[in-house]
Formats: structure tokens, sequence, C-alpha cells
């Protein structure tokens, strides 16, 4: 795991340092259920555990999170839509290099120092939606390494999805194709799914019917 990170650009060998962090090493969530020494290595994943530095840690959240009720807004009238999954997201952020001495940490090999941006420090979410978002904010709606491309038609949506490639290209982004959808009618999102037809809730009647509770409930308190 180590080696592929370092020729991927992830990582590099540290220098003399004050403070080196242990690497955890621990089941993706998908398979914490599967015996240890059953475990492919795809299956496991290497982070840095960060609980020292996080204390000094502080959010920088300038980018607000879209909630469904802003993408039932904006998409309401769209008839076709595309998703683009970012590759490795995190890891297409450079880290400034005053932040990799107190992120160096332990390995099998020797100390190293990460060069991307890290998926557990604190403020990690907050820089990467502000990064992704200054990029392709004009023609999407963005949610974490997603990015959605809305089109009230199909002349329309792909106009818009040239426009967002032609910025990834200029921004080395790069992107998961297999998790990459296309010119779709439909699309789902938190609980919904977005279709050529209107807005739908994934699980009919049983969500609508928790929502029509939740509703009855806040009726009763405001009354």
């Amino acid at each position: 795991m180590v080696g592929p990170a370092i020729k991927g650009g992830y990582i590099r060998t540290g220098e003399p340092i004050t403070l080196c962090l242990p690497m955890v090493v621990q089941p993706k969530p998908m398979f914490r259920n599967i015996q240890k020494d059953k475990l492919k290595p795809n299956q496991i994943r290497a982070s840095i555990d960060l609980r020292v530095p996080k204390k000094s840690m502080e959010r920088n959240r300038i980018t607000p999170v879209p909630i469904a009720e802003d993408c039932m807004y904006k998409l309401y009238d769209c008839k076709v839509f595309s998703k683009l999954d970012m590759r490795q997201g995190y890891h297409q952020l450079i880290l400034d290099p005053s932040s990799r001495e107190i992120a160096t940490f332990s390995t099998p090999r020797g100390k190293m120092r990460p060069k991307r941006l890290l998926f557990d420090a604190k403020s990690s979410q907050d820089l990467f939606d502000e990064a992704v978002c200054k990029v392709f904010s004009r023609h999407t709606k963005c949610h974490i390494s997603k990015r959605r491309h809305p089109g009230g038609t199909l002349e329309v949506h792909n106009e818009t999805l040239t426009k967002v490639l032609e910025r990834a290209a200029e921004h080395n982004v790069t992107f998961n194709r297999k998790k990459c959808e296309f010119g779709v009618t439909e699309l789902e999102f938190y609980e919904y799914k977005f279709t050529k037809d209107g807005l739908k809730s994934i699980g009919g009647e049983h969500q609508s019917s928790k929502r029509n509770q939740s509703s009855t409930r806040e009726s009763k308190k405001l009354s």
C-alpha cells in the first residue's frame, strides 16, 4: 500500500522531524464483518492517526454543502442528467508544504510525509468543497466528490457537460469512469430520485408516509 502511494505521488519519504504519527490499517466499512486474516488488500484502508494534530485544527466552512431542498428547486424542470465521480477526490488537491510536516507518519518503510490533502483532517472537507466549487460551481450542482449536471433538454445538457469537462481538463481534474453516468433520465440524490417526469421518493409510499407523519407531528407542535 505504501509503494503505490509513493508512485502515485501521494506521499514521499520524510525528513528529520519532531512529530511522527502512527499509521492505522483497518477494513473498509463494507468489509468490517470479514475476519481479519481473510481480508484482501483492496478491502483494507491505511490512514494516519490524526488525533493529536486535530486538537489544533479548525473548521473553515466557506462553501455550504447542498441539501435536498436546494436541488429540488434547482432541478425541478430538468429532463436529462449526468453524474461525474472524481477519482480519489481529496488526493487531487496538493497539500501545502507547511502542513506536511505535522502529518508525517511512520510506516514499515520508514517515515513518510503526505503530499495530497488528507482524508481524515478536520478541515479537509471544507477545503475540498471550496476548491471544487471554484472550478465547477457555475455549471454544476455539487455534493462532495460527485458532480451533477442537469439540463432542460438534451442539447442544453450536452452543452453544459462539455463546459464542465473543459473546466476539468483545464484544472487537471480526473473522474472515475465506472462511477459516472451520462445522459440519463433518472438520477438518485439523497433519498430522492430526480426524473424527467419530476421528483420521486426512493422507497415510495413508505418514505412518503414517514414524511407525512413528521409533518403531522410538526403541525401538532405548532398548534
